[in-house]
Formats: structure tokens, C-alpha cells, sequence
């Protein structure tokens, strides 16, 4: 049965886990190099870890808070639920005991500390503190990671597309400012609580000034790494919707796009976007990747009853604009909120679109693509938050090509209400 946007309580069973599975769970080795070295270091000092116990007290500048359980644990620290003495408020408190790691995000947090985290969908940030020469980080506390998501169900396009717009509005924030995120990707794609379809972009460790990032700059894991990045070429905040394209990818497919154990094999894939170019140019099988985003859509429609081809090439034509070699034609927040797939004008005959029908063949000469002119983005009020009524499209369905009915089965048109 179709889930409509009223909960995220996906359904978990009967969900068969496809081979392009197996690389998305299997994350401990989708490390940047410098997260790879920093590991090392921690396993060789693992006893001499900073120990910290259920029940202990940490003393901040807000407040007193208790030590719960572990949430997780990374190359850089580890993150507990805590819970603030003297409230109910409850907290997420990550750990990082060298110094030098603990004041460089600290330093990240103070470059998007000007943006509303709400209104932007970023983790909100309370405080920084040191206890007992460990670097404490105090955020709000979320649910689970698409990630997590991921590995247990299959995604609706009307649920991508309200994690789209959410991902768009927190790059266009973060662009506003001229910073980076730089290390975009399912791990760090949460959502706010059960039955939400509200989301936030978390762990800023590798954000910095776009006009600071240098060719060269290790950054991004390699399922989401853009191609500027591998070559070693000059770097924006372009990189960015590189990897929302690329998460995207893998909510629509299951799957990362192109094969990541290493660059060379990653860089392959994208020179050869067809699995008959890729045969014939190295004469193996393709297996758990996809190259021909066109040819995902027939995978994706087979997985539900209900689907509407137009919305579904519109959004193929979205992800083409996302992952566009050239960083300067590739598309940009404000660009990709005006995009016929967040405004489903295609819906309602409204299309103001032409489809982009370029192959997506990364190591071709970076010549200008003459594109069309784009409708600029307004908004009312402070800003577009980007939301779903989640009263929409939970009727019983109507039959019949109809407006109505196509939004039922698209989902509901976004517009500035709360996901929650």
C-alpha cells in the first residue's frame, strides 16, 4: 500500500534488500582520508580513551546534563543522550577528545550560527563546553538517518520530494552565507522525530568558507564526492548539491549511482554512462550501480502500484541538473526550489521547464550548455521553509487521470506549513 505523507512510519516488511544494499550499510569504509588516519590513531589509543559512563554528570554553561546512551560513534567522537538536570529537556552530547577537532567544529558551528536552524533545517546548536580535556557539543537531539532509513524501506517520490526541499533551503542558506557543508551524505541526512517528514543536515565538522576551500581540499566520502573534488580542480559551494543529487539517487534507487571502492572506478562509471559503453569499454558486467539515470525510472515504478510518469521524468530532469559536470551549470538552491518538481506545476499543466536531455558524461570538455532561463525564486515572509501539508492527499483516492487524483498519488503541492 502507498504511505501518504501524514507519518514516516514506512513499512518494513516485505521490503526485499536489493545487492545495491550492501555497499549502503557497509559505511566504515566510505571515509574521507583524513577521517581514515584519524580512526587509525584511535584505535591504537583506544584505551587511553576518555571514559564516559551512563549516569555521569557533565557541567556545562547551560546546565548540568546526565549521560544516556551512546547514539553513535564516529572517526572523531562519540555522541550520547543526555538529559538536562532540572528539565525535561533532552539533548544530544557529542564527544571529541582532542582539542584541536573539538575547537575546529566549534568554529564550524560559529560560521551558520547567524541562520535560523528551523527555518533552514540545520541541527540547532546550544553550547561548546571542556570537561576533563574533552571537547563536549551540546545539539538538539533527532531521530533516526535516512540511512538507517534506507536499509529498511523503500522511499515514495512524494517523500523525496519533500526531502529535497528541505535539502535546497538548507543550501541556500548555507550558499547565502558562502559556506560549504562538504561532507553531505545519508549518515548525516536526519530526520526530527517519528512520524515526521521533517529533516535537518547535521555534523558540520568539514563546513568552511567557500572562498577557504582549495583544490586539492580532502572532502566529501566517495558515493557523493563531485568530480571537481576527485580531479582536483577548483571548489565552491557547488559541491554540495553534487551530493544532495547523490542522495537523492540513492533514496530513489536503493542504491549509490556509481561504483565507490575507489575514485578510479568512481570516475570510470561517470565517463561511461550507459552499462553497454561501461561493458564494452572494460569489459565487465555492471552490477550494483545505475549510470543511466533515464533507465531508473522503470525500476522505481515497478516498486509501486500508484505512478505518475510525468512526475517521475521531471524529477530525472532534476537530478540531471544536480549532477551536471560543469559546476557552473549545475544547478543552484534557489534554482532547484523553482524546479518543476518542488512547485509540481507539471501536475497541473503549469510547466515552465524545458526537460534537460544531456547525457551525463562527467569527463567530457567542460564547454558552456546553453540552458534555459530560469523563473527567479520568491517567497513570502522571511523565507521559503519548504513544508507539506500533511492533511493533503490522505483522502480516499479518486480514480481517473484527474488533477486530484494525480495529486493523490504525487502527493501534496509544498507550501510553508510545518512537516511535523
Amino acid at each position: 500500500s502507498i504511505l501518504y505523507p501524514r507519518t514516516c512510519e514506512f513499512h518494513y516488511a516485505q521490503c526485499e534488500k536489493p545487492v545495491s544494499l550492501e555497499n549502503i550499510e557497509n559505511t566504515e569504509g566510505l571515509q574521507t582520508d583524513r577521517d581514515q588516519e584519524k580512526m587509525s590513531s584511535k584505535i591504537e589509543e583506544e584505551d587511553k580513551s576518555f571514559v564516559v559512563k551512563t549516569g555521569q554528570s557533565l557541567e556545562g554553561h547551560l546546565g548540568t546534563y546526565e549521560v544516556g546512551e551512546l547514539l553513535g560513534k564516529g572517526s572523531y567522537g562519540r555522541v550520547f543522550k543526555c538529559y538536562k538536570v532540572g528539565s525535561e529537556e533532552i539533548v544530544a552530547i557529542k564527544i571529541l577528545e582532542n582539542v584541536k577537532e573539538g575547537r575546529e567544529e566549534f568554529k564550524a558551528m560559529k560560521l551558520i550560527k547567524d541562520l535560523d536552524p528551523d527555518q533552514n533545517n540545520l541541527m540547532k546548536f546550544h553550547e561548546c563546553f571542556s570537561y576533563n580535556n574533552a571537547t563536549c557539543l551540546v545539539y538538539e537531539i533527532l531521530y533516526v538517518s535516512l540511512q538507517m532509513c534506507l536499509s529498511k524501506t523503500h522511499f515514495h517520490l512524494f517523500q523525496i520530494r519533500a526531502f529535497a526541499q528541505q535539502m535546497f533551503q538548507a543550501l541556500s542558506a548555507l550558499k547565502s552565507i558562502g559556506v560549504v557543508h562538504g561532507d553531505i551524505k545519508l549518515d548525516n541526512i536526519l530526520l526530527v522525530k517519528s512520524k515526521s517528514l521533517r529533516i535537518k543536515l547535521i555534523d558540520f565538522g568539514f563546513a568552511k568558507k567557500a572562498n577557504k576551500l582549495l583544490k586539492g581540499t580532502e572532502i566529501q566520502i566517495t558515493p557523493f564526492r563531485a568530480p571537481e573534488v576527485i580531479l582536483g580542480l577548483p571548489l565552491d559551494e557547488s559541491i554540495d548539491m553534487w551530493a544532495v543529487g547523490s542522495v537523492l539517487a540513492c533514496l530513489y534507487n536503493r542504491g549509490y549511482l556509481f561504483p565507490c571502492d575507489t575514485e578510479y572506478e568512481t570516475i570510470r562509471a561517470m565517463v561511461l554512462p550507459t552499462a553497454d559503453e561501461y561493458t564494452q569499454n572494460t569489459r565487465k558486467q555492471v552490477k550494483d550501480h545505475v549510470v543511466d539515470l533515464d533507465a531508473i525510472i522503470q525500476v522505481h515504478q515497478d516498486r509501486f502500484d500508484d505512478h505518475d510518469d510525468d512526475d517521475h521524468r521531471v524529477f530525472i530532469d532534476l537530478l540531471k541538473r544536480m549532477l551536471e559536470v560543469n559546476p557552473q551549470n549545475r544547478i543552484t538552491p534557489s534554482q532547484a526550489l523553482a524546479h518543476d518538481f518542488i512547485t509540481m506545476k507539471h501536475l497541473s499543466g503549469e510547466a515552465v521547464l524545458k526537460p534537460k536531455t544531456l547525457s551525463l558524461r562527467i569527463l567530457s570538455p567542460w564547454t558552456r550548455v546553453q540552458g534555459p532561463s530560469w523563473p527567479r525564486l520568491t517567497t513570502t515572509g522571511s523565507g521559503c521553509t519548504g513544508a507539506v501539508d500533511l492533511d493533503q492527499g490522505s483522502q480516499t483516492r479518486a480514480r481517473g487521470p484527474s488533477a486530484a487524483r494525480r495529486m493523490m498519488i504525487c502527493g501534496p503541492r509544498l507550501h510553508m506549513k510545518d512537516y511535523c
